[in-house]
């Protein structure tokens, strides 16, 4: 340990690391929180970055139905064989002797349905107008890739939903280092009253908004 904060009261070291840990988490966690706030403006705000209708375009292929496996591994051997990437999702039944499934990435979404005898396939290949990143950075930040088979099975959602838990933890830090930041400062009265104003705000939605519709 900093033979420094060795010689400090116990209050002022950790005073110094709580400070030391905020500064780090918030440089840290600085571009998903910029990529989060971004995201809340477009989705909060869609005129301002008005993509239009999505393009949707047909596609056929031919593929060999996979004949035994899980419906989940069928896909995958689908997808391997129209080189498709992104999460399995099962929306609804094709119908009869039909075998569907939406194959989804951020930003791309392919509707794929087999033809189970002939394994003729048709794609419905749907991407937003223009390709805006404006349409992406909302994908990511609603895109969880835990539904259809309630699992993730594609590896960058697997990286980007871990990247969130620590996102979440880091927050939570961030907000109690914050806190006790916010009690040591000298300010304390204003402090109090952000805090009380943001927890009045914050209650008048959920709980306010609950009780006036009811």
């Amino acid at each position: 340990m900093n033979s420094t904060l060795e010689t400090l009261p116990k209050s002022n070291s950790f005073t110094k690391w709580n400070r030391k840990i905020h500064i780090y988490i918030g440089l840290f966690m600085l571009v998903f929180i910029w990529i989060f706030s971004l995201s809340g403006l477009f989705m909060n705000n869609p005129r301002w970055f008005a993509g239009g209708q999505p393009n949707r375009e047909k596609q056929t292929a031919q593929v060999t139905m996979p004949e035994s496996g899980a419906r989940l591994e069928k896909a995958w051997n689908i997808m391997e064989q129209l080189n498709l990437r992104g999460e399995v999702y099962f929306l609804r039944d094709p119908g009869p002797g039909k075998f569907g499934f939406l194959c989804m990435r951020p930003n791309v979404r392919d509707f794929v349905t087999v033809e189970i005898e002939t394994g003729k396939t048709n794609i419905m290949h749907v991407t937003p107008k223009n390709n805006s990143y404006a349409a992406i950075i909302n994908q990511m930040h609603v895109f969880t890739g835990n539904l259809g088979e309630r699992q993730r099975d594609w590896l960058p959602t697997k990286i980007w939903s871990f990247s969130m838990d620590a996102l979440s933890v880091g927050i939570i830090i961030l907000v109690l280092t914050s806190l006790y930041m916010g009690w040591q400062s000298p300010h304390r009265m204003g402090v109090i009253i952000s805090f009380v104003f943001g927890v009045a705000v914050f209650t008048y939605f959920i709980w306010g908004q609950q009780i006036m519709s009811s």
